[in-house]
């Protein structure tokens, strides 16, 4: 039986969770739609969407070969186009590259325990084409310190900035951190800049851009356990 919630609450919710932790997985709470597949009231596969992101996929391990993770998959992706979201990412797992593969995901980006594929291929490449030419050529030799500070939290692989429009792609390691965790640590960032403008003597001439960079990540080094609680 396949079940959905948007999102789960309850009962529901927890028995979730404690599914996706028994496969090394965490509920991530900006979730927005999930279906599970049941057998007997027990769930046997699941996955959900955020925003047009598919993650938490998962299958128990005995049930793993049997067609699951297919329908898990078709069912949030016809949610996700009768949103009109067509450009779908997926985070899920490296071993799992050829099951998607063979869906029609092509492979973005991979790293250590982690996998982001897409369902256009060479889409995200051109997706971040469009950021660069977007970008004010006066922005640009500026916008490794937004990375900088980005990926100083764990488990942040990457951040790409589009200033004109003030939004930022990031990608991160599920495992590790998760969207309310990286929404803090930019809330810090920009508080700890909007300090540093009012403590700087500004009447010096020497007050240079690297040396407020440097002040500004030693603050930050030290405000990171507090984003990550």
């Amino acid at each position: 039986m396949l079940t959905a919630g948007r999102p789960f609450r309850g009962r529901e919710l927890d028995e979730l969770k404690e599914f996706l932790a028994g496969a090394g997985l965490r509920y991530e709470e900006g979730i927005e739609y999930s279906v599970c597949l049941k057998e007997g009231g027990v769930i046997t596969g699941t996955g959900s969407v955020e925003a047009n992101v598919i993650k938490c996929v998962a299958v128990e391990k005995s049930r793993q070969g049997q067609g699951i993770m297919a329908q898990i998959i078709s069912e949030l992706i016809q949610y996700l186009y009768e949103k009109e979201r067509t450009h779908v990412f997926v985070y899920t797992r490296p071993e799992n590259l050829e099951i998607f593969a063979d869906m029609g995901f092509y492979a973005v980006y991979a790293a250590e325990g982690i996998l982001l594929l897409e369902n256009r291929e060479k889409g995200f490449d051109s997706y971040l084409k469009q950021l660069e030419e977007e970008t004010p050529k006066e922005a640009l030799p500026h916008l490794h310190y937004v990375q900088d500070v980005m990926t100083m939290l764990p488990g942040v692989r990457d951040a790409q900035v589009n200033p004109r429009i003030g939004t930022a792609l990031v990608t991160y390691d599920a495992s590790m951190t998760n969207r309310e965790e990286i929404l803090r640590w930019i809330a810090t960032a920009v508080d700890t800049g909007l300090e540093l403008a009012q403590e700087v003597d500004w009447t010096r001439s020497d007050v240079g851009e690297e040396e407020l960079a440097t002040m500004a990540r030693r603050r930050l080094a030290l405000r990171l356990g507090q984003t990550k609680k």
